[in-house]
Protein backbone atom coordinates (compact mmCIF):
# COMPACT_ATOMS: atom_id res chain seq x y z
CA UNK A 1 0.00 0.00 0.00
CA UNK A 2 1.77 3.71 -0.94
CA UNK A 3 2.07 6.06 2.37
CA UNK A 4 -0.89 8.57 2.67
CA UNK A 5 0.20 11.94 0.75
CA UNK A 6 1.10 14.63 2.08
CA UNK A 7 -0.87 17.54 2.44
CA UNK A 8 -0.09 20.75 1.23
CA UNK A 9 2.09 23.55 3.15
CA UNK A 10 -1.17 25.78 3.91
CA UNK A 11 -2.98 22.89 6.12
CA UNK A 12 -0.06 21.27 7.80
CA UNK A 13 0.45 23.31 10.69
CA UNK A 14 -3.95 22.23 11.80
CA UNK A 15 -4.15 18.94 9.76
CA UNK A 16 -2.82 15.44 10.42
CA UNK A 17 -2.13 13.05 7.76
CA UNK A 18 -4.87 11.00 6.85
CA UNK A 19 -4.45 7.23 7.70
CA UNK A 20 -2.41 4.97 5.78
CA UNK A 21 -5.81 2.43 5.40
CA UNK A 22 -8.71 3.18 4.02
CA UNK A 23 -11.33 0.97 3.28
CA UNK A 24 -12.75 -0.90 0.50
CA UNK A 25 -14.97 0.36 -2.18
CA UNK A 26 -18.31 0.68 -0.63
CA UNK A 27 -21.19 -1.41 -1.92
CA UNK A 28 -23.22 0.26 -4.94
CA UNK A 29 -25.73 1.21 -2.95
CA UNK A 30 -24.40 4.19 -0.92
CA UNK A 31 -23.79 5.61 -4.78
CA UNK A 32 -27.38 5.99 -5.44
CA UNK A 33 -28.17 9.55 -4.08
CA UNK A 34 -26.23 12.49 -3.24
CA UNK A 35 -27.90 12.39 0.57
CA UNK A 36 -26.65 9.10 0.78
CA UNK A 37 -22.81 9.48 -0.24
CA UNK A 38 -23.04 12.36 1.84
CA UNK A 39 -23.47 10.04 4.82
CA UNK A 40 -21.13 7.63 3.27
CA UNK A 41 -18.36 10.16 3.23
CA UNK A 42 -18.87 11.19 7.28
CA UNK A 43 -19.20 7.03 8.15
CA UNK A 44 -15.95 6.60 6.18
CA UNK A 45 -13.66 9.46 7.40
CA UNK A 46 -16.02 11.75 10.25
CA UNK A 47 -12.43 13.96 10.90
CA UNK A 48 -10.97 13.87 7.33
CA UNK A 49 -11.44 17.03 5.17
CA UNK A 50 -14.49 17.74 3.50
CA UNK A 51 -14.28 21.41 2.48
CA UNK A 52 -11.44 24.45 3.00
CA UNK A 53 -12.35 28.01 2.73
CA UNK A 54 -10.15 31.15 3.02
CA UNK A 55 -11.36 34.16 4.89
CA UNK A 56 -9.49 37.52 5.60
CA UNK A 57 -6.33 35.62 4.11
CA UNK A 58 -6.81 32.18 6.81
CA UNK A 59 -7.83 28.96 5.41
CA UNK A 60 -10.31 27.25 7.69
CA UNK A 61 -11.10 23.70 7.66
CA UNK A 62 -14.52 21.88 7.56
CA UNK A 63 -14.25 17.78 8.54
CA UNK A 64 -16.56 16.00 7.21
CA UNK A 65 -18.09 15.68 10.84
CA UNK A 66 -18.93 19.48 10.73
CA UNK A 67 -20.50 18.86 7.04
CA UNK A 68 -22.67 16.41 8.21
CA UNK A 69 -23.78 18.04 11.35
CA UNK A 70 -24.38 21.24 9.69
CA UNK A 71 -26.27 19.46 6.62
CA UNK A 72 -28.50 17.85 9.15
CA UNK A 73 -29.34 20.68 11.38
CA UNK A 74 -30.02 23.17 8.84
CA UNK A 75 -32.00 20.38 6.56
CA UNK A 76 -33.95 19.70 9.61
CA UNK A 77 -34.51 23.88 10.28
CA UNK A 78 -35.97 23.92 6.63
CA UNK A 79 -38.37 21.28 7.54
CA UNK A 80 -39.58 22.79 10.64
CA UNK A 81 -40.28 25.79 8.99
CA UNK A 82 -42.69 24.02 6.38
CA UNK A 83 -40.33 22.93 3.67
CA UNK A 84 -42.30 19.78 2.12
CA UNK A 85 -41.34 16.82 -0.27
CA UNK A 86 -40.84 17.84 -3.69
CA UNK A 87 -40.60 21.58 -2.74
CA UNK A 88 -38.43 23.63 -4.87
CA UNK A 89 -36.02 25.91 -2.72
CA UNK A 90 -33.47 28.65 -4.67
CA UNK A 91 -29.98 28.82 -3.89
CA UNK A 92 -28.58 32.13 -5.07
CA UNK A 93 -25.45 33.68 -3.83
CA UNK A 94 -21.49 33.28 -4.08
CA UNK A 95 -19.40 29.98 -4.35
CA UNK A 96 -18.89 29.27 -0.58
CA UNK A 97 -19.42 26.25 1.60
CA UNK A 98 -22.90 27.29 2.64
CA UNK A 99 -23.92 27.15 -1.04
CA UNK A 100 -23.27 23.59 -0.75
CA UNK A 101 -24.48 23.23 2.66
CA UNK A 102 -28.00 24.07 1.45
CA UNK A 103 -28.01 22.17 -1.68
CA UNK A 104 -27.40 19.38 0.30
CA UNK A 105 -29.86 19.82 3.17
CA UNK A 106 -32.81 20.33 0.73
CA UNK A 107 -32.11 17.00 -1.06
CA UNK A 108 -31.55 15.42 2.03
CA UNK A 109 -35.45 16.91 3.12
CA UNK A 110 -36.53 15.24 0.07
CA UNK A 111 -36.80 18.29 -1.87
CA UNK A 112 -35.24 19.88 -5.26
CA UNK A 113 -32.43 22.45 -5.05
CA UNK A 114 -32.39 24.68 -7.95
CA UNK A 115 -29.67 27.08 -8.72
CA UNK A 116 -30.10 30.66 -9.54
CA UNK A 117 -26.59 32.16 -11.88
CA UNK A 118 -25.15 34.96 -9.39
CA UNK A 119 -25.35 38.18 -11.43
CA UNK A 120 -28.82 37.43 -12.73
CA UNK A 121 -30.99 39.76 -13.95
CA UNK A 122 -34.18 40.68 -12.19
CA UNK A 123 -36.46 39.23 -14.72
CA UNK A 124 -34.39 36.23 -14.78
CA UNK A 125 -34.74 35.88 -10.96
CA UNK A 126 -38.22 36.41 -11.18
CA UNK A 127 -38.71 33.69 -13.82
CA UNK A 128 -37.25 31.52 -12.34
CA UNK A 129 -38.63 31.28 -8.70
CA UNK A 130 -41.95 31.89 -10.09
CA UNK A 131 -41.42 28.87 -13.20
CA UNK A 132 -40.66 26.59 -9.97
CA UNK A 133 -42.91 28.13 -7.28
CA UNK A 134 -40.13 27.96 -4.36
CA UNK A 135 -40.94 27.95 -1.22
CA UNK A 136 -37.60 29.14 -0.02
CA UNK A 137 -34.41 31.07 -1.27
CA UNK A 138 -31.30 30.24 0.53
CA UNK A 139 -28.80 33.31 -0.71
CA UNK A 140 -25.35 34.58 0.02
CA UNK A 141 -26.43 38.07 1.73
CA UNK A 142 -27.27 42.31 1.21
CA UNK A 143 -27.35 41.72 -2.66
CA UNK A 144 -29.47 39.04 -3.05
CA UNK A 145 -31.33 40.10 -0.26
CA UNK A 146 -32.03 43.34 -1.20
CA UNK A 147 -33.27 41.96 -4.95
CA UNK A 148 -35.51 39.59 -3.62
CA UNK A 149 -36.95 42.11 -1.45
CA UNK A 150 -37.55 44.96 -4.03
CA UNK A 151 -39.80 42.41 -5.49
CA UNK A 152 -41.40 40.73 -3.55
CA UNK A 153 -45.00 41.37 -4.80
CA UNK A 154 -43.76 38.88 -7.83
CA UNK A 155 -42.71 35.93 -5.20
CA UNK A 156 -45.97 35.13 -3.58
CA UNK A 157 -45.07 31.87 -3.26
CA UNK A 158 -41.88 32.81 -1.38
CA UNK A 159 -42.04 32.43 2.48
CA UNK A 160 -38.56 32.71 3.43
CA UNK A 161 -35.10 34.46 2.46
CA UNK A 162 -32.42 32.44 4.51
CA UNK A 163 -28.98 34.45 4.18
CA UNK A 164 -25.55 33.21 5.56
CA UNK A 165 -23.77 36.66 5.53
CA UNK A 166 -25.34 39.10 8.07
CA UNK A 167 -23.35 41.87 7.14
CA UNK A 168 -25.59 45.01 6.49
CA UNK A 169 -29.25 42.86 7.58
CA UNK A 170 -28.58 43.07 11.14
CA UNK A 171 -31.51 45.97 11.02
CA UNK A 172 -34.10 44.58 8.25
CA UNK A 173 -37.23 43.37 9.73
CA UNK A 174 -38.80 41.86 6.92
CA UNK A 175 -40.71 38.40 8.74
CA UNK A 176 -39.36 36.65 5.40
CA UNK A 177 -35.83 37.20 6.40
CA UNK A 178 -34.11 34.68 8.41
CA UNK A 179 -30.49 33.83 9.32
CA UNK A 180 -29.26 30.49 8.66
CA UNK A 181 -27.42 30.24 12.11
CA UNK A 182 -30.93 30.67 13.36
CA UNK A 183 -32.50 28.07 11.26
CA UNK A 184 -29.71 25.29 12.41
CA UNK A 185 -30.82 26.33 15.95
CA UNK A 186 -34.43 25.69 14.57
CA UNK A 187 -32.86 22.43 13.44
CA UNK A 188 -31.08 21.13 16.71
CA UNK A 189 -34.77 21.85 18.45
CA UNK A 190 -36.95 20.09 15.92
CA UNK A 191 -34.40 16.91 16.49
CA UNK A 192 -35.00 16.57 19.97
CA UNK A 193 -39.02 14.94 18.81
CA UNK A 194 -37.74 13.89 15.59
CA UNK A 195 -34.41 11.96 16.11
CA UNK A 196 -34.33 9.74 13.45
CA UNK A 197 -36.49 11.54 10.49
CA UNK A 198 -33.17 13.30 8.89
CA UNK A 199 -31.28 9.31 8.52
CA UNK A 200 -34.91 8.16 7.22
CA UNK A 201 -35.29 11.08 4.90
CA UNK A 202 -32.17 10.09 3.04
CA UNK A 203 -33.15 6.64 2.93
CA UNK A 204 -36.52 8.45 1.22
CA UNK A 205 -35.03 9.68 -1.44
CA UNK A 206 -34.09 7.30 -4.53
CA UNK A 207 -32.03 7.70 -7.96
CA UNK A 208 -34.92 8.49 -9.80
CA UNK A 209 -36.01 11.72 -7.48
CA UNK A 210 -35.21 14.99 -9.23
CA UNK A 211 -31.55 15.74 -7.26
CA UNK A 212 -31.36 19.18 -9.06
CA UNK A 213 -32.42 22.31 -11.08
CA UNK A 214 -30.38 24.27 -13.20
CA UNK A 215 -30.83 26.64 -15.89
CA UNK A 216 -29.43 27.53 -19.40
CA UNK A 217 -29.80 29.91 -21.78
CA UNK A 218 -33.31 30.04 -24.23
CA UNK A 219 -34.62 31.99 -26.90
CA UNK A 220 -37.08 34.72 -26.36
CA UNK A 221 -34.95 36.05 -23.21
CA UNK A 222 -36.21 33.55 -20.95
CA UNK A 223 -33.75 30.47 -19.32
CA UNK A 224 -34.78 27.09 -19.90
CA UNK A 225 -35.06 24.23 -16.81
CA UNK A 226 -32.48 21.38 -17.09
CA UNK A 227 -33.87 18.95 -14.40
CA UNK A 228 -31.11 16.06 -13.30
CA UNK A 229 -32.53 12.50 -11.44
CA UNK A 230 -29.49 11.24 -8.90
CA UNK A 231 -29.63 8.29 -11.74
CA UNK A 232 -28.55 10.46 -14.80
CA UNK A 233 -26.32 13.04 -12.34
CA UNK A 234 -24.38 10.32 -10.55
CA UNK A 235 -23.99 8.05 -13.63
CA UNK A 236 -22.39 9.75 -15.99
CA UNK A 237 -19.94 11.26 -13.42
CA UNK A 238 -18.90 8.00 -12.65
CA UNK A 239 -18.02 7.24 -16.39
CA UNK A 240 -16.23 10.57 -16.32
CA UNK A 241 -14.46 9.23 -12.84
CA UNK A 242 -13.44 6.17 -14.40
CA UNK A 243 -11.72 7.88 -17.47
CA UNK A 244 -10.20 10.48 -14.94
CA UNK A 245 -9.30 8.98 -11.36
CA UNK A 246 -9.92 11.13 -8.48
CA UNK A 247 -8.73 9.83 -4.83
CA UNK A 248 -10.40 10.75 -1.75
CA UNK A 249 -6.72 12.56 -0.15
CA UNK A 250 -6.73 14.74 -3.31
CA UNK A 251 -7.60 18.28 -3.28
CA UNK A 252 -10.02 19.66 -5.24
CA UNK A 253 -10.62 23.46 -6.18
CA UNK A 254 -14.10 25.18 -6.51
CA UNK A 255 -13.24 27.61 -8.92
CA UNK A 256 -16.36 27.94 -10.94
CA UNK A 257 -19.82 30.07 -10.35
CA UNK A 258 -21.83 27.14 -8.20
CA UNK A 259 -24.88 25.82 -9.96
CA UNK A 260 -23.79 25.59 -13.07
CA UNK A 261 -23.79 22.52 -15.39
CA UNK A 262 -20.13 22.80 -15.32
CA UNK A 263 -19.55 23.33 -11.42
CA UNK A 264 -22.07 20.42 -11.17
CA UNK A 265 -19.78 17.87 -13.50
CA UNK A 266 -16.61 19.39 -12.43
CA UNK A 267 -16.40 20.16 -9.10
CA UNK A 268 -19.63 19.23 -6.94
CA UNK A 269 -20.07 15.81 -8.27
CA UNK A 270 -16.05 14.66 -8.03
CA UNK A 271 -16.24 15.87 -3.97
CA UNK A 272 -18.78 14.42 -3.53
CA UNK A 273 -18.40 10.36 -5.16
CA UNK A 274 -14.90 10.69 -3.98
CA UNK A 275 -14.99 12.50 -0.73
CA UNK A 276 -11.89 15.09 -2.16
CA UNK A 277 -11.36 17.93 -0.14
CA UNK A 278 -13.09 20.76 -1.95
CA UNK A 279 -11.55 23.89 -1.40
CA UNK A 280 -12.77 27.57 -1.94
CA UNK A 281 -10.77 30.76 -2.49
CA UNK A 282 -11.62 33.69 -0.83
CA UNK A 283 -12.38 35.46 -4.30
CA UNK A 284 -12.58 35.01 -7.72
CA UNK A 285 -9.38 37.29 -8.40
CA UNK A 286 -7.54 35.40 -5.65
CA UNK A 287 -7.80 32.12 -6.94
CA UNK A 288 -4.38 32.03 -8.44
CA UNK A 289 -2.62 32.73 -5.44
CA UNK A 290 -5.06 30.79 -3.29
CA UNK A 291 -4.83 27.38 -5.87
CA UNK A 292 -0.49 27.88 -5.35
CA UNK A 293 -1.78 27.32 -1.62
CA UNK A 294 -4.16 24.37 -2.35
CA UNK A 295 -2.02 22.68 -5.17
CA UNK A 296 -5.01 21.18 -6.71
CA UNK A 297 -4.49 17.44 -7.93
CA UNK A 298 -7.54 18.24 -10.46
CA UNK A 299 -8.45 20.99 -12.28
CA UNK A 300 -11.29 21.97 -14.62
CA UNK A 301 -11.06 24.64 -16.41
CA UNK A 302 -14.00 26.41 -19.81
CA UNK A 303 -11.39 25.97 -22.88
CA UNK A 304 -11.65 29.82 -22.91
CA UNK A 305 -9.96 30.04 -19.99
CA UNK A 306 -7.25 27.55 -20.82
CA UNK A 307 -6.52 29.71 -23.68
CA UNK A 308 -6.08 32.72 -21.38
CA UNK A 309 -3.33 30.70 -19.58
CA UNK A 310 -1.59 29.82 -22.82
CA UNK A 311 -1.91 33.49 -23.67
CA UNK A 312 -0.17 34.46 -20.65
CA UNK A 313 2.87 31.53 -20.39
CA UNK A 314 3.42 32.92 -24.21
CA UNK A 315 3.66 36.56 -22.47
CA UNK A 316 6.46 35.61 -20.33
CA UNK A 317 8.61 33.25 -22.55
CA UNK A 318 8.95 36.74 -24.22
CA UNK A 319 9.96 38.81 -22.04
CA UNK A 320 12.90 36.97 -22.53
CA UNK A 321 15.44 39.29 -24.04
CA UNK A 322 17.68 37.18 -26.22
CA UNK A 323 17.70 33.94 -28.51
CA UNK A 324 20.01 32.36 -26.29
CA UNK A 325 18.37 33.05 -22.67
CA UNK A 326 15.08 31.62 -24.64
CA UNK A 327 16.53 28.68 -25.83
CA UNK A 328 18.31 27.71 -22.30
CA UNK A 329 14.53 28.33 -21.10
CA UNK A 330 12.64 26.67 -23.03
CA UNK A 331 14.77 23.52 -22.21
CA UNK A 332 14.51 23.93 -19.02
CA UNK A 333 12.26 21.97 -16.56
CA UNK A 334 12.50 24.52 -13.76
CA UNK A 335 10.91 27.01 -16.00
CA UNK A 336 8.06 24.54 -16.93
CA UNK A 337 8.20 23.95 -12.74
CA UNK A 338 7.83 27.54 -12.28
CA UNK A 339 5.46 28.15 -14.39
CA UNK A 340 2.81 25.78 -13.82
CA UNK A 341 3.63 27.11 -9.51
CA UNK A 342 2.79 30.34 -10.60
CA UNK A 343 -0.59 29.04 -12.52
CA UNK A 344 -0.97 27.24 -8.99
CA UNK A 345 -0.67 23.32 -11.32
CA UNK A 346 2.06 22.48 -9.43
CA UNK A 347 0.45 19.15 -8.23
CA UNK A 348 -2.58 18.55 -11.28
CA UNK A 349 -2.36 15.41 -12.20
CA UNK A 350 -6.06 15.33 -14.17
CA UNK A 351 -6.82 18.94 -16.15
CA UNK A 352 -9.50 18.87 -17.90
CA UNK A 353 -11.92 21.45 -20.37
CA UNK A 354 -14.78 21.40 -22.56
CA UNK A 355 -13.86 20.27 -26.01
CA UNK A 356 -13.97 21.37 -28.93
CA UNK A 357 -12.71 25.08 -28.80
CA UNK A 358 -9.31 25.17 -27.85
CA UNK A 359 -6.71 26.13 -30.26
CA UNK A 360 -4.00 23.45 -31.24
CA UNK A 361 -0.77 26.06 -30.34
CA UNK A 362 -2.67 26.62 -26.51
CA UNK A 363 -3.38 22.83 -26.58
CA UNK A 364 0.43 22.33 -27.39
CA UNK A 365 1.73 24.55 -25.11
CA UNK A 366 -0.24 23.53 -22.24
CA UNK A 367 0.87 19.85 -22.84
CA UNK A 368 4.55 20.86 -23.11
CA UNK A 369 4.82 22.61 -19.92
CA UNK A 370 3.08 19.03 -18.25
CA UNK A 371 -0.28 19.34 -18.00
CA UNK A 372 -1.73 16.72 -19.76
CA UNK A 373 -5.61 18.31 -20.58
CA UNK A 374 -8.05 15.79 -21.27
CA UNK A 375 -11.12 17.35 -23.59
CA UNK A 376 -14.46 16.66 -23.04
CA UNK A 377 -17.41 16.68 -24.40
CA UNK A 378 -20.65 16.83 -21.76
CA UNK A 379 -24.13 18.43 -23.01
CA UNK A 380 -25.87 20.84 -20.18
CA UNK A 381 -28.92 18.67 -20.85
CA UNK A 382 -27.78 15.18 -20.46
CA UNK A 383 -24.58 15.33 -18.77
CA UNK A 384 -21.32 14.45 -19.78
CA UNK A 385 -20.94 12.47 -22.59
CA UNK A 386 -17.68 12.05 -23.58
CA UNK A 387 -14.08 12.19 -22.06
CA UNK A 388 -10.04 11.29 -22.97
CA UNK A 389 -8.31 8.89 -20.43
CA UNK A 390 -4.60 8.50 -19.94
CA UNK A 391 -2.63 8.08 -22.87
CA UNK A 392 -5.60 9.06 -25.34
CA UNK A 393 -4.63 13.05 -25.54
CA UNK A 394 -5.46 13.90 -28.74
CA UNK A 395 -5.84 17.43 -29.95
CA UNK A 396 -8.59 16.47 -32.63
CA UNK A 397 -11.09 14.56 -30.18
CA UNK A 398 -13.19 15.05 -27.10
CA UNK A 399 -12.38 11.07 -26.56
CA UNK A 400 -14.64 8.16 -26.23
CA UNK A 401 -17.99 7.91 -25.02
CA UNK A 402 -18.46 7.06 -21.03
CA UNK A 403 -19.17 4.06 -19.71
CA UNK A 404 -23.08 3.11 -19.98
CA UNK A 405 -23.49 5.85 -22.79
CA UNK A 406 -23.60 4.52 -26.71
CA UNK A 407 -22.78 7.58 -30.01
CA UNK A 408 -23.46 7.38 -33.54
CA UNK A 409 -23.48 9.62 -36.06
CA UNK A 410 -26.98 10.54 -37.74
CA UNK A 411 -28.39 12.43 -40.83
CA UNK A 412 -26.36 15.45 -41.56
CA UNK A 413 -23.64 14.08 -40.07
CA UNK A 414 -25.47 14.93 -36.29
CA UNK A 415 -23.92 13.53 -33.24
CA UNK A 416 -26.66 11.13 -31.32
CA UNK A 417 -26.47 10.10 -27.67
CA UNK A 418 -28.02 7.15 -26.07
CA UNK A 419 -28.09 5.77 -22.05
CA UNK A 420 -30.55 4.55 -19.92
CA UNK A 421 -30.59 7.76 -17.93
CA UNK A 422 -31.65 10.45 -20.45
CA UNK A 423 -34.32 12.19 -18.63
CA UNK A 424 -34.67 9.98 -16.24
CA UNK A 425 -37.36 10.52 -13.51
CA UNK A 426 -38.28 14.33 -15.15
CA UNK A 427 -42.08 14.48 -15.60
CA UNK A 428 -41.62 17.78 -16.86
CA UNK A 429 -39.11 17.00 -19.51
CA UNK A 430 -41.42 14.46 -21.11
CA UNK A 431 -42.43 17.07 -24.00
CA UNK A 432 -38.73 18.15 -24.37
CA UNK A 433 -37.68 14.62 -24.65
CA UNK A 434 -40.30 13.50 -27.10
CA UNK A 435 -38.68 16.76 -29.31
CA UNK A 436 -35.39 15.49 -28.99
CA UNK A 437 -34.90 11.88 -29.10
CA UNK A 438 -36.17 9.37 -31.88
CA UNK A 439 -36.06 5.89 -31.47
CA UNK A 440 -33.78 6.47 -27.83
CA UNK A 441 -31.51 8.43 -29.19
CA UNK A 442 -31.00 12.26 -28.25
CA UNK A 443 -30.09 14.87 -30.62
CA UNK A 444 -27.19 16.76 -29.59
CA UNK A 445 -27.77 19.31 -32.88
CA UNK A 446 -23.88 19.09 -33.48
CA UNK A 447 -21.88 17.67 -36.35
CA UNK A 448 -19.47 14.97 -35.92
CA UNK A 449 -17.58 12.05 -36.66
CA UNK A 450 -15.95 8.92 -34.94
CA UNK A 451 -12.74 8.05 -35.86
CA UNK A 452 -11.35 4.49 -36.21
CA UNK A 453 -10.31 4.22 -32.49
CA UNK A 454 -14.06 5.24 -31.28
CA UNK A 455 -12.90 8.73 -30.33
CA UNK A 456 -15.43 11.40 -31.03
CA UNK A 457 -14.51 14.13 -33.56
CA UNK A 458 -16.59 17.38 -33.38
CA UNK A 459 -16.84 19.59 -36.54
CA UNK A 460 -19.18 22.13 -35.59
CA UNK A 461 -21.41 22.66 -32.66
CA UNK A 462 -24.60 24.27 -33.31
CA UNK A 463 -25.38 26.65 -30.21
CA UNK A 464 -27.77 28.33 -32.01
CA UNK A 465 -30.01 25.27 -32.70
CA UNK A 466 -29.79 24.31 -29.08
CA UNK A 467 -30.94 27.29 -28.12
CA UNK A 468 -34.01 27.28 -30.09
CA UNK A 469 -35.08 23.59 -29.61
CA UNK A 470 -34.83 25.02 -25.40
Amino acid sequence: MQPPKKLPKFLKSEYEPPPEHRPEPPPKKVYETIPKLIRHNYDQGADETAMCQKKFGIWKKYPWRKNYETIRQLSLGLISLGLDRRDAVGLYGENAPEWYWGEFAVQAAVAIPTAIPVGAAPAEVKYILTQTNAKFAIVSGREQVAQLLENKADFPALQKIIYWEPRGLKGNTDPRLINSNDVLKLGTEYMKANTKLFEQNIDRVTEDDIAFTYYISGTKGQPTAVRMSYRGLLNAERGFLQRCPIHPEDNLISNLPAGTAKSIFFTAMPHVLTGAALNFPEKPETTPTDMRETAPDFIFYPHEQWESMAEDIRARIKDAHTSNIVKRLLNSPLLFRTLKDKLGLSKVRVAATDGPGLSQDAFRLLHAIGIELSQTYANDEIGIVACQGENEIDFETVGRPILGTEVRIGDKDELLVRSDWLFSGDAPNVQKAAEVLADGWYHTGDKARINEKGHIIILKQNQAEKAERA
